[in-house]
């Protein structure tokens, strides 16, 4: 394998590793909100931490009022779920691509 490749390969990999580093908020990313999805007012922690868990605080909330926002976290939680184990399905099916290209000691300094 020629140098071009091989940086090619690593910029990759890198690329990918710090895609899903950002993604996931990878480590310390902790906010004040409870976690990497805090910022975005769905909370961190849970599914029911951060911004979302502020609504129960609401006094004049209606049933009907309750039970969207009860649905809309549940539709939220599943739908970030899922997104979560696509990217973790990728990352590695994306790693024995790699592992398949490399030698083992090329395998061993990555």
């Amino acid at each position: 394998m020629n140098k071009k490749t091989k940086a090619i390969l690593l910029g990759s990999v890198l690329l990918a590793a710090t895609g899903t580093a950002l993604a996931f908020g990878g480590p310390g990313n902790c906010d004040q909100r409870g976690g990497p999805m805090g910022a975005m007012g769905m909370g961190g922690g849970g599914p029911f931490g951060g911004q979302m868990q502020g609504f129960s605080q609401i006094e004049n909330l209606t049933s009907e009022q309750k039970d969207q926002l009860t649905e809309l976290r549940q539709t939220q939680r599943a739908s970030m779920q899922a997104q979560h184990e696509a990217m973790t399905t990728q990352h590695a099916e994306m790693q024995k691509k790699v592992d398949a290209i490399l030698t083992e000691e090329q395998r061993e300094q990555l």
